[in-house]
């Protein structure tokens, strides 16, 4: 199974132990990638405990032409995901009901 978990990557908090406490189990069991939208503390830890991890950059916080760099990557590029986490608020809104 591919998971692609998608979370701003700038939180340092609560968040972020989280999130890489559920990749750092899941990696040996699933096929799963971190994306995150700033290359800072979260994603170095979570390629420390040696979690798959692609930053889609981000101009601003409203630049919404990541949502291209995502559908790229999710259809052409890496995976094909049968699950997509939306793991903040930020993150959410480039999400699609489907």
């Amino acid at each position: 199974m591919n998971v692609l978990h998608l979370i701003s990557g700038n939180e340092t908090g609560g968040g972020m132990v989280h999130v890489l406490s559920l990749l750092n189990i899941l990696k040996e069991e699933i096929n799963t990638t971190l994306g995150v939208f700033h290359d800072e503390e979260m994603a170095k830890r979570a390629r420390n405990l040696g979690i798959n991890v692609h930053v889609f950059k981000q101009k601003s916080r409203l630049d919404l032409s990541i949502t291209k760099q995502i559908m790229i990557f999710i259809f052409f590029i890496r995976m094909e995901p049968e699950l997509i986490l939306l793991h903040n608020l930020s993150v959410k809104k480039y999400g699609v009901r489907g």
